[in-house]
């Protein structure tokens, strides 16, 4: 009975200390562990396939999540600005992480006849409208002969 009661005392007292110094302690904090708050405008990196046909689909990787990680990864590339003044270790980076992605891709889909990767910037704005910007559009046959920077 005494460990009962102990054990609950504690779990109020770390609730208690978490709500009146506002840290973020899971689970006791009031985000699960893969939430962030964020106040519009959010900016992220999406991207999509395009097929032969023109047809252009999201990727959906049967990796979880690993679109959006791979989103996360191109953002400093595309907030650097050009490519042709960029460092040739920056071009070198790119150009490893769009292969990753191809191959990846490859081993997703199942009839890999898609021709091009665009890169896509979705930002949701105050008024809460979703308005999307094509950053690049990537052939994929570039991408795996070094061609893509």
């Amino acid at each position: 009975m005494v460990v009962y009661i102990l054990f609950f005392a504690v779990i109020c007292g770390v609730l208690t200390w978490v709500t009146v110094t506002g840290k973020d302690l899971y689970p006791f904090s009031s985000y699960p562990m893969f939430s962030a708050g964020s106040k519009p405008p959010v900016k992220v990196i999406r991207l999509a396939l395009e097929d032969r046909y023109g047809n252009i689909t999201w990727w959906r990787s049967r990796f979880y999540r690993y679109p959006e990680f791979s989103g996360k990864k191109l953002a400093p590339f595309y907030q650097a600005g050009s490519s042709e003044k960029a460092h040739p270790a920056i071009i070198l980076a790119k150009a490893k992480l769009l292969n990753e992605l191809v191959r990846l891709i490859n081993i997703d889909e199942e009839c890999s006849d898609y021709k091009a990767l665009h890169i896509i910037e979705r930002t949701i704005t105050e008024s809460l409208q979703i308005t999307e910007r094509t950053l690049e559009i990537i052939q994929i046959d570039a991408i795996g002969n070094g061609r893509a920077t």
